[in-house]
């Protein structure tokens, strides 16, 4: 991506954590939240050599102090959470990472035998949703006040879609799902392609957070163009 695109995603991410830019990414930093005020979760991410760890105000000063004193590699490691006794009765979502791409790195596919995605209303998502896993549509950003929807039809039925969310200035996060029966034939790609077409012409950068451990996802972002920035978990009920 271009400097300035980064520098947009780079003052995002500092905004989050309540530091200047300077200091993103510059060795462990505990603090309560920032730009996450209300979220009732741990939210950690990591880059490199940089790791914030950003706490909700039920998370006591003893344990934060704690917590500040840890190595990164502890703090970014699902298990010590999970053994953690202020967080061990809690969900560790994640790690996943971030990627990001603008209209230099991009990588528009090119024809698809799959077909053409094009925007829907989200009520045209019905079948597919009744088909997926709820954790699966949930991951897929569908049930995170969306704003655009984009699906791909085979024989009249929806059997990808994907949707975005709000990043930056507009809606350029972007979540897809597939239909468990017709993964790995390129339909996926198809949708996400169309949704970051769309949020690169409004906002200018586009967002794919996906699991590490999904690697049909993660796939479909380095297909794209996305490039990796950094990896985050959360710790919530």
């Amino acid at each position: 991506m271009q400097a300035d695109s980064w520098a947009r995603v780079e003052g995002w991410w500092a905004g989050l954590f309540g530091c200047s830019e300077a200091q993103l990414w510059q060795g462990l930093s505990v603090t309560e939240h920032a730009g996450l005020t209300g979220y009732e979760g741990i939210f950690v991410a990591h880059r490199s050599t940089g790791c914030h760890v950003s706490l909700p105000t039920w998370v006591d000063a003893r344990t934060r102090e704690s917590l500040s004193q840890q190595g990164i590699s502890h703090i970014t490691d699902p298990a010590f959470w999970m053994q953690l006794p202020k967080t061990a009765a809690l969900s560790v979502i994640g790690p996943s990472v971030h990627s990001y791409t603008d209209r230099t790195s991009w990588t528009a596919p090119t024809s698809s035998a799959a077909g053409t995605a094009i925007e829907v209303s989200s009520d045209q998502l019905e079948g597919l949703r009744s088909a997926m896993d709820p954790a699966e549509w949930d991951e897929g950003g569908f049930t995170d006040g969306a704003s655009r929807f984009f699906a791909l039809r085979v024989a009249g039925q929806v059997v990808a879609a994907a949707n975005l969310t709000e990043f930056l200035d507009g809606p350029a996060d972007i979540g897809v799902v597939v239909h468990p029966d017709l993964r790995g034939r390129g339909v996926g790609i198809a949708v996400a392609a169309a949704a970051t077409s769309y949020a690169l012409e409004e906002v200018g950068v586009a967002r794919w957070r996906a699991r590490v451990t999904n690697a049909r996802s993660r796939a479909m972002a380095a297909a794209l163009g996305f490039e990796d920035y950094c990896h985050q978990m959360a710790i919530r009920s």
